[in-house]
């Protein structure tokens, strides 16, 4: 069996890995790259202008008309989501939880779940509402339910650094990346190196993830009872399950509203995955755990590889 074709289709998990594991297990070494906050904010906003440029937003006009499948994707990522993750994060110690929780709260991907809807033949412009909507609204409404469901362990001014972080390191990238796709030109050019600006962004989330991994790793390595192998087993079946149950009833409930078979995939995905820069960012902000919300992106990516290999077959 060759590996090397197989390595470079998969090198971005691989890779996340190893950044979580070294920042994780060697985080006595690099403690001073914390002391500098700018570090990891630069690479969020980099990160999510790089991932938003090359995206055709202008797309969505199109499916304005029938604004229902999108706004029920909406509802269940932003508002289901965060109390399902509040109830899976109570089967767990608070250095998880609060990683979970803030998983929840974060908003749907910027674009694997339209790239994993167009392969099991979904409609990916639903995707794409999905994007902009949570995402342009979630330097209020992440902050809003992290300090809702965590309550005191938040103050009200990490409650503002939070919703400050937000809007500048992902709305305002957003905002001027689609600014400039409104230039001919520019648009041109982000389409044309969309792959280059994906890995820029990739590189970004590895930076970010490293980062949180230091902060891991020396949160738990001071704590008087470290986490057993059965608490990071639970955690593998909890987020999978998490994971799982939103796509379930995502495309289930959109079967009940009566939504086409394109729209319920869309649905399924744009609900159930989560943007992992976002997640980051805010527990850097807050000194919460990185691991929940990198385990649950590898998670997804690998779950729903099999769920977009099921429908495909379902459709022959």
């Amino acid at each position: 069996m060759n590996l090397v074709p197989r390595f470079v289709q998969h090198w971005f998990l691989v890779a996340l890995l190893a950044a979580l594991t070294i920042g994780f297990v060697g985080a006595s070494a690099w403690p001073a790259l914390l002391d500098y906050p700018a570090l990891s904010r630069v690479a969020v906003a980099v990160t999510m202008f790089a991932m938003a440029f090359p995206i055709p937003f202008e797309s969505i006009r199109r499916s304005v008309i029938h604004p229902g499948p999108s706004l029920w994707a909406i509802a269940i990522c932003v508002g289901i989501f965060p109390l399902v993750a509040w109830v899976v994060a109570q089967m767990f110690p608070a250095e998880l939880a609060a990683g979970i929780i803030v998983l929840g709260a974060t908003p749907t991907t910027l674009a694997s779940a339209a790239v994993w809807t167009r392969r099991a033949g979904g409609n990916d412009v639903i995707c794409l509402i999905a994007t902009i909507a949570t995402n342009g609204m979630c330097f209020v409404i992440t902050p809003l339910w992290v300090y809702g469901l965590i309550g005191g362990d938040i103050s009200p001014e990490q409650l503002t650094g939070t919703v400050v972080l937000l809007l500048w390191a992902v709305m305002v990238p957003i905002a001027i990346a689609q600014l400039l796709r409104a230039l001919p030109r520019a648009a041109n050019w982000a389409t044309r190196h969309k792959i280059g600006l994906g890995v820029v962004a990739q590189f970004g989330i590895l930076w970010v993830v490293f980062l949180g991994a230091i902060q891991a790793g020396l949160r738990i390595g001071q704590s008087e009872s470290p986490l057993g192998w059965g608490v990071w087993g639970g955690l593998f079946v909890g987020l999978s399950a998490l994971h799982l149950a939103i796509w379930w009833f995502a495309f289930q409930s959109s079967t009940w509203l009566g939504f086409q078979r394109p729209d319920r995939i869309a649905i399924g995905f744009a609900s159930s995955q989560k943007t992992l820069m976002v997640g980051l960012a805010v527990a850097l902000q807050l000194g919460f755990s990185v691991v929940p919300l990198v385990l649950y992106h590898i998670l997804q990516l690998l779950i729903d590889t099999l769920i977009v290999g099921g429908l495909r077959k379902q459709e022959v």
